[in-house]
């Protein structure tokens, strides 16, 4: 394995820094190594430590996370035709993955994958009895004998509640008045990575509907300014002061916020700084796993994708689960007559 085909892992965005990574069949350790160097999160499959100069708080660290966001599976030849022993081995490296995950299988048999229509491939075989979201294989030319299948695993949240998109100042006004009536909303946005942020999307969830708003087009924000500003409405968000710095470039104040971040440090005192993230808040408290691959995603390009869609209506509407998991309603005052 060499480090030019790791460094395509991470310009394909396949490796991110905030990753949980698990090495298998790591035997040379040329994928610890080159992660170490790069200070990414890794975790060797079958080692307690990585010798010499791959000691480190990741791969010797006591807490190895019950599920990782990457698995990194070097496939050979010899694998391919061990047979069942080398499926099991397969399935169970890839139940160790999270739902939305990716299982990156690094083969250098151009055609690993050609077989899967007669079912001659152990690969696919053993991922028939997994829950499998999409298999793509990544062009690159770091090592042209060198595949990589991306093999994303299923079981991520999608959006319950019905989905509205706008996308014209009409719709937008009438969607801010129309949530004049509720109680309380689920507020998230979308924005460039870049500084100065852009606002691209505004999520708004309410008891029925998400509206995922493209702020691209929008030339006037009042209806969103006095929504937002009624303090009669509850807006419920993860991480008041990115929404507060984001939204107040467009003269917009957030009043009565409730924070579900504040919430989950309050709740769970004993989870370290980055399990307050919303991922791990959702799969904490409510046992459901959402796919953050699309939040570094260019939402400035039009028309947005149905994935990225449902990505922006999901991060709004758990937002009012974990609401009520946090503040559920108080029991009826029991009455009596004397």
């Amino acid at each position: 394995m060499k480090s030019a085909l790791m460094a395509a892992l991470l310009k394909e965005g396949l490796l991110q820094k905030k990753d949980d990574i698990l090495c298998c069949h790591d035997h040379d350790y040329v994928m610890a190594n080159w992660l170490h160097q790069q200070q990414f999160k890794y975790y060797a499959a079958t080692e307690t430590h990585v010798p010499g100069a791959n000691k480190n708080k990741f791969a010797a660290s006591k807490k190895i996370p019950p599920l990782f966001d990457v698995v990194l599976y070097p496939l050979g030849l010899e694998q391919e035709q061990a047979g069942e022993a080398a499926a099991t081995e397969l399935q169970d490296a890839y139940e160790r993955l999270k739902p939305g995950g990716r299982f990156i299988v690094l083969t250098r048999r151009d055609d690993l994958f050609a077989a899967v229509h007669d079912g001659a491939s152990m690969v696919r075989s053993a991922l028939d009895t997994m829950t499998v979201d999409a298999i793509t294989t990544v062009a690159h030319h770091a090592d042209d004998s060198t595949d990589i299948v991306v093999v994303k695993k299923g079981g991520v949240y999608k959006p319950q509640l019905k989905v509205r998109h706008i996308d014209d100042e009409t719709a937008f006004r009438e969607a801010c008045e129309q949530l004049h009536g509720a109680h309380e909303i689920g507020l998230d946005v979308e924005t460039t990575l870049a500084e100065p942020r852009i606002l691209c999307t505004v999520q708004l969830a309410a008891e029925d509907t998400v509206y995922v708003i493209d702020a691209l087009p929008l030339e006037d924000f009042t209806p969103l300014k006095r929504l937002l500003e009624d303090e009669r409405i509850l807006k419920i968000i993860h991480n008041k002061a990115f929404e507060e710095q984001v939204l107040g470039q467009y003269g917009i104040r957030i009043n009565n916020i409730y924070d579900t971040l504040i919430a989950s440090r309050k709740r769970s005192k004993t989870q370290s700084r980055r399990g307050h993230n919303l991922r791990d808040v959702c799969a904490r408290e409510l046992g459901i796993f959402l796919d953050k691959s699309l939040q570094a995603s260019d939402w400035t390009v039009r028309p947005l994708s149905v994935a990225q869609r449902d990505y922006a209506a999901a991060d709004a509407e758990v937002l009012l689960y974990l609401y009520r998991r946090f503040e559920p309603p108080k029991p009826p005052e029991t009455m009596s007559l004397f």
